[in-house]
């Protein structure tokens, strides 16, 4: 992906999403199954979605998004029922919710800023070594539980 480099601890001016920022979908089931990709640069698109999420979700299923434009059109090709909570929202029809999803999209950043200087390059990296900490810790959980 090419990004300008720029020194550690210069902040990119540019207001809102820009190119210079590098966008993950993140995705969790009901099971607690997670995928995190990194799709690209910029703001989200239908086809970073498809890309990240295209064969993965099962043709019937709901999709619980954010309010983006881009989710509407894959919902359509992939045939899934599309439930969007407005914008400054958390909570759609008292019924769904991002709440999770936004957690776990929080606790990736507090991840990430540990590392000092990050490449775009290995990012995909850091984030498998996150996903793969969430699973283990889901799976030690319900161990214990079962006890």
């Amino acid at each position: 992906m090419p990004i300008t480099s720029r020194k550690s601890g210069v902040d990119d001016l540019t207001p809102g999403i820009s190119k210079e920022q590098v966008c993950v979908i993140i995705a969790i089931d009901s099971s607690d199954r997670i995928i995190a990709k990194v799709a690209g640069n910029g703001p989200v698109t239908t086809e970073m979605i498809e890309k990240t999420l295209g064969g993965r979700i099962k043709m019937g299923s709901i999709l619980v998004t954010d309010s983006k434009q881009g989710y509407r059109k894959f919902a359509k090709n992939n045939k899934l029922k599309l439930k969007q909570i407005p914008a400054k929202k958390h909570i759609f029809n008292n019924k769904y919710n991002i709440a999770e999803l936004n957690e776990l999209m929080s606790e990736l950043e507090i991840y990430l800023q540990n590392f000092k200087g990050i490449s775009t390059r290995h990012l995909q990296q850091y984030i498998n070594l996150f996903v793969y900490r969430k699973h283990l810790k889901y799976t030690i959980e319900y161990i214990m539980q079962s006890k």
